[in-house]
């Protein structure tokens, strides 16, 4: 992994040529996306931003050159309109991760960036809303024709699927944030661990494992959860959704941060990505609610002190 990293960071052709591949892979393993925006992380975190400009536009010039040739011409869009969304999707993959990997070089504040992601979260969630405030019809003819047919070979009849489109679409803008949150987080941990790896040994777990949400974050987000629960309002659902990203990853660090402070065998967390990994909601609903009980206890320094 180390000689792949330091042939991506050699120079600005091998770095563009990472991210190409790693973004026509992610069509057909979405994960590829991922470590592409880590890629964007880590010339974010190492070179500053200017530097990752230049990657960033001549990856998505050459994006949309590829896809052109591989995958042709759009019907509906034309030429100029395939090139441009080719190139859009990149700008919209890699840019967010640029912006929140620049204050963390500057600040090296994960407190900070995290509670930045959750905030823009919920207020993208909040514009579109004021902006379209039919999205649910949106989202309904969005999602009756990407998955209604795939929900009927899968067992359900027209009306099952209906009602599941129903009960999917009133959240799905705050469903699709979260995705992102979760996604943008993820590449910038992937890039920070990538260059502890590089540059600084040891250092990206130092720093992970110390992190966490403010009270005044916190106690925002607690009284949001609680708001949108009792009131089962749909904005307030999303927004609780995607403001609660940073709690799910300070869980994650706290993890690591108990393994450490404990000397206790690496199975556990083995044992914690194992079931994440099967009982993804369930688990991801427990580390975030273990999340915002640190943000206030802040466990680690308790436990710290027996």
């Amino acid at each position: 992994m180390r000689r792949i990293l330091e042939f991506i960071m050699a120079g600005r052709p091998q770095a563009v040529g990472a991210i190409l591949i790693l973004t026509l892979l992610g069509a057909f393993i979405p994960f590829f996306w991922l470590l592409s925006g880590a890629i964007i992380a880590l010339i974010t975190l190492r070179m500053g931003f200017m530097q990752v400009l230049w990657v960033i536009s001549w990856s998505a010039v050459l994006l949309s050159i590829v896809s052109l040739g591989l995958f042709g011409t759009s019907s509906r869009l034309g030429l100029v309109g395939t090139f441009a969304a080719s190139a859009g999707f990149g700008l919209a993959q890699w840019l967010p991760v640029a912006v929140f990997a620049w204050p963390l070089r500057r600040w090296a504040s994960w407190s900070f960036v995290m509670q930045a992601i959750g905030v823009a979260g919920m207020v993208a969630v909040l514009l579109v809303q004021v902006f379209n405030p039919d999205m649910t019809a949106v989202w309904q003819r969005f999602l009756d024709e990407a998955l209604g047919g795939s929900m009927q070979r899968f067992g359900m009849d027209a009306a099952q699927a209906r009602i599941a489109i129903d009960s999917i679409a009133p959240y799905f803008t705050g469903i699709l944030a979260t995705l992102i949150a979760t996604g943008i987080s993820f590449s910038l941990i992937l890039g920070r661990y990538w260059q502890s790896v590089l540059y600084n040994p040891g250092g990206f777990a130092e720093e992970f494992t110390r992190w966490k949400a403010s009270s005044a974050f916190s106690g925002l987000m607690l009284a949001l959860s609680v708001a949108a629960i009792v009131l089962h309002q749909s904005l307030l659902m999303q927004m609780m959704l995607v403001g609660l990203v940073p709690f799910f990853f300070q869980s994650l660090g706290l993890a690591h941060a108990l393994v450490k402070l404990y000397n206790m065998s690496t199975g556990w967390l083995v044992g914690l990505y194992v079931l994440l990994v099967f009982m993804t909601l369930q688990m991801a609903a427990l580390l975030t609610a273990i999340g915002l009980v640190d943000g206030f206890m802040d466990i680690r320094r308790r436990l710290a002190k027996r």
